[in-house]
């Protein structure tokens, strides 16, 4: 029996592998054939007749969704073509920029593939413009990239029309035509750029090669820079697209650098040459004859590119010169100036003037010079150790060294120190006197410190004139030396005021050295010489009054009375002058005091004294100090005696107490006696002044003279605070450790 059914089975899978080999040579014929097209619409009308021929389809389109959301159609079959009645370029304008509606929008819109064999009832038809073909069926196909629906290859008018196996094929041709429209529209695209790229390296090489000459030129140390902006100039022309009619210009700072064919016309670019974010010139070109205007007139942008590069160049350029230039000017001035420094800390002073104007000299290549200082009563010093500069001058050398000031004039240098400012001159010098070695040029720099001019600067006859440059560096070198200088003016006026001060006190020191071995001679004639004669005296007036009392009236014994009073108080004075003598001559070398001790033995010295007018003597504790303890113990005990002597109606309360600060101890002995008016407390101190009669209180006014002695002796000082009737407390200081004085 024959099996009809497996030979139908095998009738439809020939006629399905049939149907993808079609497909396959279809989808083959679309790359083969878009290999050679030109463009983007060559590509489409090749997939669009694969399309037809594939389906049978009279005519069809393709196209793609643009930018605005609306419809461009890239192909257009022949046949559709022939087919419309529509004037071509009405069609032109139809087809491009349309409204996504009606059947041929469904695939785009619902982005999958769409049949419609009977259009006329389809309710999405929105109808044909007039003098287009009628429509019988349609099938659309939507373009797809990366997922997203781009656009659409529509088909028409199949005999019979359209089938899912028509539907099938063209969803499998549509891939094909997505890649290769995409690659030949990436090709153009990558043919566009090659071709752009070309044309700028083209363009741009002898922009280029003008830009690196430019480079060469501005790098070279041998040429100046308006070497360079001469050289810069001619280069311009050949750099600028009509260059047989080009002319350049550039401006910089005030001059001029023109090539030779320069004309000014209204035909112009130019760029300004910034320096330090200023304007400091111009690159200019100029076009002699009128051009089609492009970019920026007749200029294109890659030479609007290329002046400002230059212009950039060129300001660079100045910037690093002068850098450079600032950086051997400060290395310059740092390489005189550690030679300065080093003349001012290792050269004694007599030398360092001479010294430090040959560096100073050597610095700005000068022959002659002068370094001098302004003393204390204004006239201009010239060290002599300086004038080995001017071996040839012929002026007197012993009036020149000491310039006073009365008597400058007015050349350049009393001028500079009179306006406080540099001054400079590259003519020869008329006021020179007569003699003096000749000065072509010359600057003069006062030196000033504060708003004071202590010195005085001068360099003179480089073999070229003197620059900014020489003047910036030796203002700079002023204001260096000029601290140093007035530093080394007060320790030279210092050291002339200590050695005088210390000569002063040599001479004091003479005298007083003399002063004490008078005194120390006054003292030996005071206790041999002049005692004997006392002591002969009042031994015989005794004598007369012990034998002749009785036989003599009233008068007589009165008389006798007072001479023997008298010879008495000579006696103690004399005692008094030799003990206010000895104290600087015979004091006792330092040694540690307890002064407690010293306070208790002045008591006990005072005992007698003490009780007979009911004194009480207190104390703190009292410090143990380096001193003459033989003369602190006076020095209590004379303190302690006038306490006890001055006292008031009630009977006397002393008290002594000791603080120590700013290590040194202050010693106080505090009374409730007399006091003494604020007016007398310096007075008392000196020797012989007594504030009191004889009759009132005894005594013959040394002893607080001895007190202050005493203490001057040991390092300190004494004074005294008090109110008339309210008591009265000495002070006196004495150092922790002293030394006799």
């Amino acid at each position: 029996m024959h099996d009809f059914s497996a030979e139908g089975d095998r009738s439809e899978v020939d006629n399905e592998l049939r149907r993808k080999n079609i497909v396959l040579d279809a989808i083959n014929r679309v790359f083969w054939e878009a290999l050679t097209c030109e463009s983007e619409a060559d590509v489409a009308k090749v997939c669009l007749a694969v399309a037809e021929e594939l389906t049978q389809s009279k005519f069809g389109f393709l196209g793609e969704e643009n930018e605005e959301g609306r419809f461009d159609t890239i192909a257009l079959s022949d046949p559709g073509w022939e087919a419309c009645r529509i004037a071509e370029t009405q069609a032109v304008v139809l087809i491009r920029d349309m409204e996504i509606r009606g059947i041929w929008a469904k695939p785009m819109l619902r982005e999958e593939s769409v049949i419609v064999n009977d259009p006329d009832c389809d309710p999405d038809r929105v109808g044909i413009p007039g003098g287009h073909p009628p429509l019988t069926c349609f099938l659309g196909v939507p373009l797809k990239q990366a997922g997203k629906t781009v656009g659409v290859i529509a088909l028409a008018n199949r005999e019979g029309g359209y089938d899912e196996g028509n539907r099938g094929d063209i969803e499998a041709l549509a891939v094909a035509f997505v890649e290769a429209l995409y690659r030949k529209r990436a090709e153009i695209q990558l043919k566009k750029h090659r071709d752009r790229l070309g044309e700028l390296v083209r363009e741009r090489v002898k922009e280029l090669k003008c830009l690196y000459d430019v480079s060469q030129i501005v790098t070279r140390s041998d040429i100046s820079f308006p070497g360079i902006l001469r050289e810069v100039v001619n280069l311009l022309p050949p750099a600028w697209r009509y260059h047989d009619i080009t002319c350049a210009r550039i401006t910089f700072e005030g001059k001029e650098f023109k090539t030779d064919n320069f004309n000014s016309t209204q035909w112009r670019q130019s760029a300004d040459i910034e320096v330090h974010g200023k304007k400091a010139g111009t690159v200019e070109v100029y076009y002699r004859e009128e051009k089609p205007d492009v970019d920026e007139g007749p200029f294109v942008r890659e030479e609007r590119e290329l002046i400002d590069a230059i212009a950039d160049r060129l300001g660079a350029t100045v910037q690093r010169r002068r850098a450079e230039e600032s950086l051997r000017r400060s290395q310059r001035e740092l390489n005189v100036w550690n030679r300065i420094a080093e003349i001012f800390l290792t050269t004694p002073d007599e030398e360092t003037y001479g010294k430090v104007l040959r560096a100073v000299l050597d610095a700005l290549e000068s022959r002659y010079g002068t370094f001098g200082y302004i003393d204390e009563i204004g006239d201009l010093i010239v060290p002599s150790m300086t004038r080995d500069v001017w071996e040839k001058c012929q002026v007197q050398r012993e009036d020149k060294i000491r310039f006073v000031r009365g008597q400058w004039g007015h050349s350049i240098w009393p001028e500079a120190i009179r306006q406080k400012k540099m001054l400079y001159s590259n003519e020869p010098s008329v006021l020179a006197p007569e003699g003096h070695v000749r000065i072509l040029r010359n600057i003069t720099l006062p030196i000033i410190y504060g708003d004071e001019v202590i010195g005085l600067l001068q360099v003179a006859n480089k073999r070229t004139d003197y620059d900014q440059q020489d003047l910036a560096l030796l203002q700079s070198i002023g204001d260096r030396v000029a601290p140093v200088l007035k530093a080394r003016l007060q320790r030279g006026r210092h050291e002339g005021a200590r050695k005088r001060a210390e000569e002063a006190l040599l001479r004091s020191r003479a005298e007083l050295s003399r002063s004490n071995a008078d005194l120390e001679q006054f003292a030996h004639v005071a206790s041999h010489e002049l005692q004997e004669p006392l002591r002969m005296v009042a031994s015989y007036v005794q004598l007369l009054a012990a034998r002749y009392r009785d036989k003599l009236d009233c008068d007589a014994e009165e008389f006798i009375d007072f001479a023997a009073d008298g010879a008495k108080r000579m006696q103690r004075l004399i005692d008094d002058l030799l003990g206010y003598s000895r104290v600087g001559t015979q004091g006792r070398a330092f040694q540690p005091v307890d002064c407690n001790d010293v306070a208790d033995e002045a008591v006990h010295n005072l005992r007698v004294a003490a009780t007979q007018h009911g004194a009480v003597v207190t104390r703190d504790q009292l410090p143990t100090i380096s001193g003459d303890r033989s003369q602190l113990t006076q020095l209590i005990q004379n303190l302690i005696a006038n306490a006890i002597k001055f006292h008031a109606d009630e009977p006397p309360r002393i008290h002594i107490a000791a603080d120590e600060s700013d290590r040194q101890w202050t010693f106080s002995v505090r009374d409730n006696g007399i006091g003494i008016d604020p007016q007398y407390q310096e007075r008392i101190f000196r020797i012989f002044q007594r504030l009191h009669t004889r009759q009132e209180y005894p005594g013959t006014g040394i002893g607080l003279a001895v007190c202050k002695r005493i203490v001057d002796r040991h390092g300190g000082r004494i004074w005294c605070e008090s109110e008339s009737g309210k008591g009265a407390t000495f002070y006196f200081t004495l150092p922790e450790k002293g030394a006799p004085a």
